[in-house]
């Protein structure tokens, strides 16, 4: 199985997959009684809600305008227009990258600054 990261909670019974993420889809393909190595994170990490609010936002955004084929297409000239991308030079020739938004990728802080500044470009 590949690296899958997934929101818990804790319960009362020890952990237990978030109710908004896909984390009972995950578990369901461990087989019962299989050891697996579990990574705890910050809680006070970013916050599910507000990562689904932007990209229901970015969402809204895409469908009311007709310059980028997909909602992933916006949200990576985003990130490059703000300024979350890396530059990469292969065979003499610069590449930009847009960073990855991923909950392990960006921190609270850096996704809470990226999604105000695209905000306000935005709007």
């Amino acid at each position: 199985m590949t690296l899958v990261q997934v929101l818990m909670r804790r319960t009362m019974h020890g952990l237990a997959p978030d109710p908004e993420g896909e984390g009972a889809a995950v578990l369901r393909r461990i087989p019962i009684g299989q050891a697996v190595v579990v990574d705890i994170k910050d809680p006070r990490r970013r916050s599910s809600a507000y990562h689904r609010w932007f990209f229901a936002l970015l969402t809204k955004v895409w469908a009311n305008q007709s310059h980028f084929a997909t909602v992933d297409q916006l949200r990576h000239a985003l990130l490059v227009r703000l300024g979350y991308c890396d530059v990469i030079r292969i065979k003499g020739r610069d590449f930009v990258v847009p960073r990855s938004m991923a909950f392990s990728k960006m921190s609270k802080e850096e996704f809470d600054k990226f999604s105000a500044e695209a905000v306000s470009f935005l709007t």
